[in-house]
């Protein structure tokens, strides 16, 4: 009886690991005073997101969760802000490549602004670079 009980208890933790689904929480803090848009494209796994953030400040900042499935991503960031060629100013538009293997929060700054201090291993400040426009 107890063989059968230690065997039935081994099969029903087999058959559970090979059912869940390895995800992790992102947080995506935006504090660049214009709404934003994160694309992700995941490396090893086939998955694209894109993810929409609402207008946040320095002072008030917005903050969404997402729950994401680990792996290796492309992220790409954009301001979600009327172009004008002669007025306005855009952001480089390189991609970044990160890991998200466990919780990850991302702090977006305003375009051209340098954080203080890259962050830490679960905390990315994500820092784009402004373009001047010559005409």
């Amino acid at each position: 009886m107890k063989k059968l009980l230690c065997v039935l208890v081994l099969f029903s933790v087999l058959l559970s690991a090979s059912t869940t689904v390895d995800l992790v929480r992102l947080t995506l803090v935006n504090k660049s005073d214009m709404p934003i848009a994160v694309e992700l494209a995941g490396i090893y796994q086939e998955t694209y997101f894109y993810l929409d953030v609402a207008q946040g400040s320095r002072i008030a900042p917005v903050e969404r969760e997402f729950t994401i499935p680990r792996d290796a991503y492309t992220l790409r960031l954009y301001y979600l802000e009327t172009y004008d060629p002669v007025y306005g100013f855009k952001c480089s538009a390189t991609a970044t490549s990160l890991e998200i293997m466990s919780n990850t929060r991302i702090i977006f700054l305003p375009c051209g602004e340098q954080p203080p201090n890259p962050g830490e291993r679960t905390l990315l400040k994500f820092w784009p670079f402004r373009i001047k426009f010559r005409y």
